[in-house]
């Protein structure tokens, strides 16, 4: 698909790639180039940029190609989820595709999960294989492929991830519908990877191959104070979603709620003090993969 025509020879559908960028001046330059090097040239890029406060805007004012596109948030809310729904709003392709400002696709990225996703008969949610870096070390996560294997994974306690959201690509219409929500300052995008399962009419695929990079850097969310504040936060709207109750619109009013139902609150800080020990034995393996 390198020169933008399918198979049965029709102009292969507009991707709009959507970056959200807060303060990644080292990273961002690499991040562009991946998307602009792609052998699938039906690509537009919509950066928004989250107040940074570093020279972000300056490196993306510096690519001249006319596929990037850089909106400057003026008295939008903040937050990786608005800044991802702000460049959906702005796409105009038939499919969106996410990409992390501080990771890169592979060259072949784009044009395999087009032909992943064209394959399909009902809409399709198509990621890929990752390889996750931390400094100079790296190893390859060979996530399912098929929707049955990949939705299993939403619903287990641990070793949920079996999709990627920056490897996403999806149709624009189901990216409008089912927004990201900015109550979850970590897990937004799961929380949407969720809610699109929810629907009941689309289908997951990876497609077989490592086709991203993920970058894990000491900033990550993981390494952050309240990242199993809103694990636990987005697990309890999602269950409080599925029996058919209204969802809390902030992690206070969960917290609050919990405080006055002691047996639910057992239950969920049962659930924080497991995922705990297991974030603190991932933190140490990746502490001991840097070599420190």
């Amino acid at each position: 698909m390198a020169n933008g025509n399918s198979r049965h020879g029709k102009q292969a559908p507009l991707v709009s790639v959507v970056m959200a960028a807060k303060n990644e001046e080292k990273y961002i330059a690499t991040a562009i180039q991946s998307i602009l090097d792609q052998t699938y040239d039906r690509l537009e890029l919509i950066v928004v940029d989250d107040y940074s406060t570093d020279d972000t805007l300056e490196v993306v004012r510096s690519f001249q190609d006319p596929r990037v596109r850089l909106y400057e948030k003026k008295s939008e809310p903040a937050g990786a989820a608005a800044s991802r729904n702000l460049g959906v709003q702005l796409a105009q392709g038939e499919l969106v595709a996410y990409q992390d400002a501080d990771d890169v696709s592979h060259l072949r990225r784009l044009d395999l999960e087009v032909q992943e996703f064209l394959a399909g008969e009902k809409p399709r949610i198509v990621g890929s294989w990752i390889e996750e870096r931390i400094g100079d070390k790296s190893q390859i996560i060979r996530l399912p492929t098929s929707h049955e294997e990949i939705v299993a994974g939403f619903m287990r306690l641990y070793n949920r991830v079996t999709f990627v959201s920056g490897t996403m690509l999806f149709p624009h219409n189901l990216a409008l519908a089912v927004p990201g929500r900015e109550r979850f300052r970590y897990f937004e995008d799961w929380d949407q990877l969720c809610r699109l399962n929810e629907l009941g009419t689309v289908e997951f695929r990876n497609v077989p191959e490592v086709l991203f990079t993920y970058n894990i850097r000491p900033k990550g969310s993981k390494g952050q104070v309240d990242w199993l504040r809103y694990n636990v936060f987005e697990r309890a709207c999602r269950a409080r979603r599925c029996s058919g109750l209204e969802e809390w619109d902030a992690a206070e009013e969960f917290e609050a709620y919990l405080r006055r139902s002691p047996l639910e609150f057992l239950w969920w800080y049962a659930l924080r003090g497991l995922l705990d020990i297991k974030l603190q034995m991932e933190l140490f393996t990746r502490r001991a993969r840097q070599g420190r």
